[in-house]
């Protein structure tokens, strides 16, 4: 799972979101009761995502 999130910081920071958008959506698949990597999606404004994880 780490490999992902490393994967994504890159895109996120240079704000390519759909980029990083995949790989976070898979971590979401993978963990979608991740409390740290919902409420860290939902502080980069990324809660459409978040949201859409959490409902399954």
């Amino acid at each position: 799972m780490s490999d992902l999130l490393s994967r994504a910081h890159q895109p996120l920071a240079s704000g390519q979101l759909d980029e990083a958008r995949v790989y976070l959506e898979e971590l979401l698949r993978q963990d979608a009761e991740n409390t740290d990597l919902l409420y860290d999606l939902a502080r980069k404004g990324l809660s459409k995502i978040a949201v859409r994880g959490a409902e399954g």
